[in-house]
């Protein structure tokens, strides 16, 4: 629907050129001096596992069984190019009966043969020729798909959206139960669409991105699924859902698909239609879903036997799916992309590729893309691992994920589960938290001794790296974690209340330093060190933005972050939020075109090295988002209020261009206060901008619970909803945005309090339109 499409969730992505992919294989020609080498390819098969009759996939892995007892040189597995289609993931195991490590200290290396690119690929494809024309009037193509079940589908290697309505939605209501529905517009009659059961609200709050399916809808009463709705507690105290997913009636935007596995649509079950995109033909298009993998490839060894010196190198990852959140259970979803399920306990989306009770892996220069989960994780009694040089692109939920956040984790009876000696370097991640939006690019749990170095992470939905757990000042096994050198940019363009790089409990010896973070979109700090977080030496970090956040946000809410260090860094950002118990000196305030040379050479060092920087080149053009040259339309115009506390703080002090001074309603109230200006004449909006008062006075009811109108009325009989803040406050001081796709020209604008008719206060609004 095409309503109101504001840009909150992920930005389109780039078209790129499938050939581009094909050639990132092994950059690196190797020299086979030593060791042995077998040979597998997508069509092998028999046991000779030999260059001119090499074997499949599994049947190279068993050959390597049979070889790999007492090593004396590494052991190479070649995969020739193309693609090893997978219904259920490539296993290697070690255990008392399944062997499939190396020994004696050599390796079974799994690599790509020379300049070929061999993919390990879960999808479906959806031929050019698959596809009719279903609806002419508007442009939707059909496709017989049999039994497919996804929730991801990529044509022409962009990611479609799954069908959906405009963003908040207007006149929903909640209850107990679920929502009553709207009682005029497109979703007043949604009791009578079809596949309700298959319908999906999604929820934003604050620092999650939440999804429950619709069980029943009776007259307006619309019932949610449970037990995903009453798992859903405290975001079910959001009064609307952020949006309306997955129902043909909502398939009215080009790029968007819907699955319809009943045949209710038509008659026929199992059918995919598709929206084709401006200049797509479909019978020329390459479409592909993901289909039965949810992981591609699984390593797992045992705290007896682990799963050792097994390395991954040059192998393309492609097109997992996740069907968990189509259930009754939803996506209840938690921090950082973890969820919890019925009964209780943690869950999280599945890996690509996953590694349990494993030592000494090394997964190097290989690219996860498209996929419905993570890319990578390691687990349970990991140790000594390596992850380097990969490129993970367009993935559902996290980049990659070293250790969890189960009770076992925090404080393991058997000490051998603990996730220690991991290195995470040089891996360029984009575009991660693509369907799951809370996910991270980097998760790290409970762990000892994690170093995260020299990654570049880039176009995130909320926080760039993300390490322990917990909310707590307590011991447990987090200590020594390490992260330094690295570039994040461009990141919570989607949820709120992360950074850059995000800490959690008490992790003693642990750093982070020598990063460069910039271009943080929502609040709230680029360095944040939450509840609990004890033990970190915060220095040598260059944090630049556009001075709404905080350069540091150091906590004070019980329990307060304390011990550690702030010190010698470099922002341009003038304010932070430090709490008192924690050591602060040597930070220097410069503006971004001056740094000093100390900044510069933390700038220059950031990111990935030299030796892996060609891998960023799998991604044909990195997205640019330049910043448009606005006008704020709002400045100096008429205004008027509900009310106003005096003539110090008129209606029109919210729109002098002076940040110093406010506007305030003034109580008693009998209806929420608003604030009204008046723009001259129609215009579409592009950008909302409010800031907060910027004096001593921190009430959190004035930054919360709010509306943006806009309607050609001056009386509002009729409005449209661009804007949302809900029953969670912007950050003290700190400027509240939203971008806005309505390209419906209006004149006037509104903010009107919601939930709480309580004073709101605005020091400065802006409405932002294009020259």
């Amino acid at each position: 629907m095409n309503v109101l499409r504001k840009r909150i969730a992920v930005p389109m992505l780039l078209t790129m050129a499938l050939g581009l992919l094909l050639s990132f294989a092994v950059t690196d020609k190797v020299a086979y001096m030593t060791g042995t080498y077998i040979y597998a390819s997508p069509d092998g098969g028999g046991s000779l596992c030999s260059e001119m009759s090499p074997c499949s996939l599994e049947g190279a892995r068993d050959k390597v069984r049979t070889m790999n007892a007492n090593m004396t040189g590494d052991i190479t597995v070649l995969l020739r190019g193309g693609t090893y289609s997978l219904s259920s993931p490539f296993e290697l195991t070690e255990s008392s009966t399944i062997h499939d490590s190396g020994t004696n200290g050599y390796n079974v290396i799994y690599r790509a043969y020379p300049e070929e690119t061999p993919i390990l690929s879960g999808g479906q494809s959806i031929p050019g020729t698959a596809w009719t024309l279903h609806d002419g009037m508007n442009n939707i193509y059909k496709a017989d798909v049999g039994s497919l079940q996804t929730r991801q589908l990529y044509v022409n290697g962009i990611r479609a959206d799954r069908a959906r309505g405009e963003t908040f939605p207007s006149g929903f209501a909640r209850t107990s139960a679920g929502y009553t529905l709207p009682s005029t517009g497109s979703f007043a009659g949604m009791a009578g669409w079809d596949n309700i059961g298959d319908i999906e609200m999604v929820i934003f709050y604050q620092w999650k991105s939440l999804r429950c399916p619709v069980a029943s809808i009776s007259g307006s009463a619309l019932t949610m699924q449970e037990p995903c709705w009453s798992l859903l507690a405290p975001a079910t105290t959001a009064a609307y859902p952020t949006w309306v997913e997955n129902a043909y009636e909502l398939l009215d935007e080009e790029g968007e698909w819907y699955l319809d596995l009943t045949g209710a649509v038509d008659g026929n079950a199992g059918t995919l239609y598709y929206k084709p995109r401006s200049g797509e033909s479909m019978t020329a298009s390459e479409a592909v879903a993901g289909s039965a993998a949810e992981t591609l490839i699984k390593g797992t060894g045992t705290l007896d036997t682990l799963l050792h010196n097994v390395q991954i190198h040059g192998l393309t990852f492609l097109y997992t799916t996740w069907m968990y959140p189509s259930g009754n259970g939803g996506f209840p979803a938690n921090q950082a992309a973890s969820y919890v399920p019925p009964g209780g306990g943690v869950g999280q989306p599945p890996a690509a590729a996953d590694f349990r009770a494993a030592k000494s892996i090394r997964l190097e220069r290989n690219v996860f893309r498209h996929l419905g989960g993570t890319a990578i994780s390691l687990e349970y009694g990991s140790q000594d691992n390596t992850i380097i040089g990969n490129v993970i692109e367009d993935v559902s939920a996290t980049g990659i994920k070293v250790g969890f956040i189960t009770g076992e984790d925090r404080n393991p009876a058997d000490s051998r589960k603990i996730v220690k000696n991991n290195s995470v370097q040089n891996n360029y991640i984009v575009r991660a938290g693509a369907e799951y939006h809370g996910a991270t690019g980097i998760f790290v749990g409970y762990t000892d001794h994690t170093v995260i170095e020299h990654n570049e992470l880039y176009d995130l939905p909320y926080t760039g790296i993300t390490v322990g757990w917990g909310w707590s000042t307590d011991v447990t096994t987090a200590q020594n974690n390490v992260i330094r050198y690295n570039r994040i940019h461009r990141y919570m363009h989607t949820l709120r209340d992360g950074g850059g790089i995000y800490a959690l409990g008490n992790q003693p010896n642990s750093t982070i330093s020598d990063n460069y973070i910039s271009d943080q979109y929502y609040d709230l700090a680029l360095v944040y060190l939450d509840n609990g977080t004890q033990g970190f030496d915060v220095h040598h970090n260059v944090l630049h933005n556009d001075g709404t956040l905080y350069w540091t946000y150091v906590t004070a809410i019980a329990p307060g972050a304390t011990l550690n260090t702030i010190r010698d860094n470099y922002t341009d950002i003038p304010q932070s939020s430090i709490n008192a118990g924690n050591t602060v000196s040597g930070n220097t305030y410069s503006s971004a075109s001056s740094w000093p040379l100390a900044a510069q050479t933390i700038i220059a060092g950031a990111g990935i090295e030299a030796g892996y920087l060609d891998i960023k080149d799998i991604i044909a053009e990195q997205p640019t988002v330049p910043e448009p040259s606005y006008i704020n339309a709002a400045l100096n115009k008429t205004v008027t209020a509900s009310s106003y506390w005096d003539a110090s703080m008129h209606p029109s002090k919210a729109a002098d261009g002076n940040v110093s001074t406010a506007w305030a309603s003034k109580p008693p109230y009998t209806s929420p206060p608003w604030w009204q200006v008046d723009l001259g004449s129609a215009h579409p909006i592009a950008k909302l901008e409010l800031v907060n008062r910027q004096d001593n006075v921190d009430h959190v009811y004035e930054r919360r619970n709010f509306d943006v109108l806009a309607s050609n009325d001056p009386t509002f009989s009729t409005y449209t909803v661009i804007g949302r803040q809900g029953n969670f406050s912007v950050g003290y001081k700190q400027t509240w945005s939203s971008l806005v796709d309505d390209p419906t020209p209006y004149r006037y604008v509104r903010v009107v309090k919601t939930t709480e008719i309580v004073t709101l206060v605005i020091a400065e609004f802006r409405v932002l339109i294009e020259p």
